[in-house]
């Protein structure tokens, strides 16, 4: 549902609207950056979750606000921004944003007409609209269930946000998940490699472990199509033995084909003669069941093991241990986190 847009409309006033720059209404809102001074808000940037991957939309920044401030905020994978708020004149002043777990960027100064963008409860903003031009003239959002649908939507992993009444035909209110609520439910049975995969997967999103996220970190998921329908063959783990510098998977597609993610990390440290691997690949029928491991400000090592007792470790041993992410009867789909130099903070997705 698209809220009104609080602001000024000006002849010159440009519109945006990230979902439809995107192509639909994304799952949640994973980052933002915004730019501002003492007097008012010259742009903005945000990162979503949207058809199972991370995506940038793009940046929406006044010809007069490259040279401000900037702040960024940067969400966990259960986390979604439940407040837009701020003051305008002619032009956007102010901008607070709010978050479930209380996160809150808050750039601008003060406008003579104060505004809180209507977002009902049990909902989020999903994606921002507004308008621009040498600043932000106004600002909106489209909003959407404050939930991460599993099992629906998108290949059986994370479904589209279903819209609320009264746009666009009618928003359904979410469905339960079973499995939630009463005990996570059992895992959906494999028939192996090449023997038939019986159909798409219910994934569902573990949380963070250990680490912080930092002014630098930058959101990655890698949950995609070939994590909910295939079967992950490979871990590998990059590091230096103090810290943890990348992740890469590969799963196998139900046609029998390998899927490769691509290594989550910043290349200049990934190819650095100091990091080396660690592997551990998987035989049919063979899952992981534990991920566990040290972490401070970063996370300093990871520890993966299969449900036959093989295992790895990648990293060090300082920082403070965390348990395992995986629930009991449940066995790894896929990484997400944040990265900047190293890994900052890791979670889980799930089967």
């Amino acid at each position: 549902m698209l809220a009104e847009r609080k602001g000024g409309f000006n002849p010159d006033t440009q519109p945006f609207d990230d979902a439809q720059l995107l192509g639909g209404v994304p799952q949640k809102i994973v980052a933002i950056k915004v730019w501002g001074d003492p007097v008012c808000v010259g742009g903005i940037e945000v990162t979503y979750l949207i058809h199972g991957g991370v995506k940038k939309a793009p940046t929406h920044v006044g010809s007069q606000g490259w040279s401000m401030p900037t702040q960024e905020l940067h969400l966990d994978q259960d986390e979604f921004v439940i407040e837009v708020s701020g003051s305008h004149s002619q032009i956007l002043n102010k901008l607070v944003i709010k978050t479930t777990k209380g996160k809150t960027i808050a750039v601008g100064g003060f406008g003579p007409q104060q505004f809180t963008l209507p977002i009902a409860p049990g909902f989020q903003a999903a994606a921002i609209v507004g308008g621009t031009n040498g600043h932000i003239h106004n600002i909106g959002v489209i909003t959407a269930p404050a939930a991460l649908p599993m099992g629906g939507g998108f290949g059986g992993g994370f479904g589209a946000p279903q819209p609320q009444q009264g746009f666009g035909g009618g928003f359904g209110a979410p469905q339960p998940q079973a499995g939630f609520g009463g005990g996570f439910g059992a895992p959906q049975p494999q028939a192996g490699f090449g023997g038939g995969f019986g159909g798409p997967q219910v994934v569902q999103a573990g949380p963070a472990g250990g680490g912080k996220v930092h002014p630098d970190s930058r959101a990655f998921d890698l949950l995609c199509e070939s994590a909910r329908t295939g079967n992950l063959h490979k871990v590998t783990l990059l590091h230096n033995g103090s810290l943890l510098y990348g992740i890469g998977l590969v799963w196998i597609t139900p046609d029998g084909q390998k899927h490769k993610s691509g290594y989550v990390g910043r290349l200049k440290e990934l190819k650095s003669p100091l990091v080396r691997k660690e592997t551990l690949t998987l035989a049919p029928g063979e899952h992981i069941v534990e991920v566990s491991g040290r972490a401070g400000e970063l996370i300093d090592g990871v520890t993966l093991r299969t449900n036959t007792g093989k295992s790895i470790h990648a990293g060090g041993h300082g920082g403070a241990p965390f348990p395992n992410l995986l629930p009991p009867g449940h066995y790894l789909a896929a990484f997400h986190g944040h990265c900047g130099g190293t890994v900052h903070r890791i979670g889980v997705h799930f089967k």
